[in-house]
């Protein structure tokens, strides 16, 4: 059986994968979905940089929204909760596109890291 983005999302982020669910069209058949799904996987280390570049430019934009809002005196929850389904759709779709485009690095991260002694 074929995982699909959202059966991950489902014990972590269960609001975000019935939103998910929900814009589904009814239309499509699992079994349909599931024959265009890609079958190739990325390398643990591509999933493990493009899951770190993600989460850097979250906690960056959560740093950002929260410093603007303290400044300005307003609730910054409606902001937030944008930047983070924002985050969880770009990381789905960073990882349907790994998963048809090959296994090499996201845009803009480096071949390899640096080792930290």
């Amino acid at each position: 059986m074929i995982l699909k983005p959202i059966d991950h999302l489902t014990e972590e982020f269960p609001d975000v994968a019935d939103y998910l669910r929900s814009t589904l069209d009814s239309s499509i058949s699992a079994t349909q979905v599931e024959s265009e799904m890609p079958t190739q996987r990325p390398s643990q280390y591509s999933q493990n940089n493009a899951s770190e570049a993600l989460t850097t430019n979250l906690m960056e934009s959560v740093q950002r929204i929260i410093q603007c809002a303290e400044a300005e005196g307003r609730d910054p929850e409606e902001e937030l909760r944008s930047v983070v389904s924002r985050t969880v759709l770009e990381g789905i779709f960073t990882g349907y596109e790994m998963t048809t485009t090959g296994d090499g690095p996201p845009n803009g991260t480096p071949a390899k890291r640096s080792r930290i002694n």
